[in-house]
């Protein structure tokens, strides 16, 4: 799903403001909930943005991630997010900024999209900092494709057990930077893109 911030904005090319953002994560909420496709990857492509301040990122594109911490009660859950992968693309200079300042500030990643096929992630670089765990996680993913813990465990010959494995893949998937799914008891995970790198 490709989400072309100029268009959702209108004629405003300087963004600011988490409640202005946030609503419109409401509509790009709403259209997740609409489409057919599960867990879709969306692109908000900021083409045309001269600038975006870090709340107005924080509360579009972060807001789509799971929280750290689940609320608890029915009126909480209804808020939580339908599962998506947000990705950034088309970032100005003043934009980048932004990102950067706030993913340093915040301890996360994004995901920037440096080459698209139609809505199929081919080239993406990573914006922020990983931890070497979690980095070296996603390196032997990518290498190997989809796996789980027991096959990257295998594969690793390092004193790892396969425990941590499911919770660095876990991690991984929760930050939005793998996909998974159930294979029998054992959860399958891929990279969101073919090509991940860092800077």
């Amino acid at each position: 799903m490709i989400v072309k911030v100029a268009e959702l904005v209108g004629r405003q090319l300087n963004l600011a403001g988490a409640t202005f953002a946030g609503k419109l994560r409401g509509q790009v909420v709403e259209k997740i909930r609409n489409s057919e496709v599960l867990a879709p990857l969306v692109v908000f492509d900021f083409d045309g943005i001269e600038s975006a301040s870090a709340s107005f990122l924080k509360a579009l594109v972060f807001g789509l991630l799971p929280e750290a911490e689940p609320r608890t009660g029915l009126a909480q859950e209804a808020e939580q997010p339908p599962e998506a992968f947000p990705v950034v693309a088309g970032l100005s200079p003043l934009v980048r900024e932004e990102l950067v300042d706030y993913v340093e500030l915040a301890g996360t990643v994004a995901v920037e999209a440096i080459e698209l096929n139609g809505e199929e992630l081919l080239r993406a670089r990573l914006v922020g900092h990983l931890d070497d765990a979690l980095k070296s996680t996603l390196c032997a993913l990518l290498r190997k494709g989809a796996s789980t813990a027991t096959e990257l465990h295998a594969e690793a010959g390092i004193a790892i057990n396969i425990t941590a494995w499911n919770n660095r893949l876990s991690d991984l998937h929760s930050r939005r930077l793998a996909r998974r799914r159930r294979n029998g008891k054992q959860w399958v995970y891929e990279p969101i893109a073919r090509e991940l790198g860092h800077g």
